[in-house]
């Protein structure tokens, strides 16, 4: 079955899969500054998520920057787009210091 991987350079755009198709959406993170990847807009009628383990940091340092890793497997035809956000939770809307979005468009 088709499977994409993406990162941040493909915030905006609209890729293409079929029913099954996977997608691996895979952003840095450092959750150790409290910031991390959330999902904000996800329509469960068309896609299953599955958090992946995230990535290990670059050094064993603490502290050390990693990754948020969230796995899409398309269930259903049609268009939907997956809206992440990079904030702390429990600040609020005014953490947020970045956003990613992507359309899928799936087909049968």
């Amino acid at each position: 079955m088709a499977s994409i991987q993406i990162n941040e350079n493909h915030s905006g755009n609209v890729l293409r899969l079929p029913v099954g198709g996977e997608v691996m959406i895979e952003l840095k993170e450092n959750a150790a500054t409290g910031y991390a990847w959330d999902i904000e807009n996800l329509d469960e009628r068309m896609l299953d998520s599955v958090r992946a383990p995230g990535g290990s940091p670059a050094r064993s340092l603490p502290g050390a920057a990693g990754k948020f890793r969230l796995r899409l497997i398309a269930k259903a035809p049609g268009e939907t787009s997956v809206r992440l956000k990079h904030w702390r939770d429990w600040e609020g809307e005014g953490s947020v210091t970045s956003r990613f979005e992507v359309t899928l468009q799936i087909a049968e």
